[in-house]
């Protein structure tokens, strides 16, 4: 019987100590899985951080136009326009018309005019041949077409520009280039702010029946005397 009873207790040591072996192993793993899901987040999350709701894959090439409410990120290749009530991300390329309320280029080409309610940022690696309309506009790559802006354009240092600017205040850094017009709208200006006649003060002279009914008579007794 004490044989048995400590056979029993043997067994029971070893059946505790590979539980509990079994346990710490299977901790790693869980570990594993958590950082792959790091690497990896659920979907919902990534949208949730990058602000985008539909992305379009590296290697997806799309051959229509894209039309939408939510914001979008474009890493493959549309071969269309695409009009979104959101924003606009592209990592890709975009053979057509872009429109959204924020659009932003990153390594990107676009042919295509682009209009964006808000800001439109160009990236030093960004190439877009089209017009462009947008509330504030950050240039950094280069453009081929019309800049026209409800605010602001600012061309930085590397920014290569053939065409006319137009906005209500334009900034260049030392090192950009522009062949074009620029037209700046800093106030409400009109050829008849700079009329000689507007300007002159018209002479007033008295008429002569005033004249007539002077009365001289007191400076001229102060005068005799």
């Amino acid at each position: 019987m004490g044989r048995q009873s400590n056979f029993k207790i043997a067994v029971n040591e070893l059946m505790n100590g590979a539980s509990s072996k079994a346990t710490s192993e299977e901790k790693p793993q869980r570990t594993t899985t958590d950082s792959s899901s790091n690497i990896f987040p659920p979907r919902d999350n990534v949208f949730n951080k990058t602000g985008y709701n539909s992305v379009i894959a590296e290697d997806v090439v799309i051959e229509g136009s894209i039309n939408g409410k939510s914001s979008i990120q474009i890493n493959g290749q549309v071969k269309g326009n695409v009009t979104t009530a959101g924003d606009i991300l592209s990592r890709g390329a975009i053979e057509g018309d872009a429109k959204g309320v924020n659009v932003s280029l990153v390594r990107s080409n676009i042919k295509g005019n682009v209009t964006a309610s808000g800001e439109l940022s160009v990236d030093e690696s960004s190439i877009i041949v089209g017009d462009i309309n947008a509330g504030s506009v950050e240039i950094s790559g280069k453009i081929k077409g019309d800049i026209r802006a409800e605010e602001l354009i600012v061309l930085r240092k590397a920014a290569l520009v053939l065409g006319n600017l137009k906005a209500k205040s334009v900034s260049m850094e030392a090192g950009s280039e522009l062949k074009g017009n620029m037209e700046v709208i800093s106030g409400k200006i009109s050829e008849s702010d700079f009329d000689f006649a507007k300007e002159e003060r018209p002479v007033t002279r008295p008429r002569r029946e005033e004249v007539e009914d002077l009365d001289f008579s007191e400076s001229t007794q102060e005068t005799d005397e």
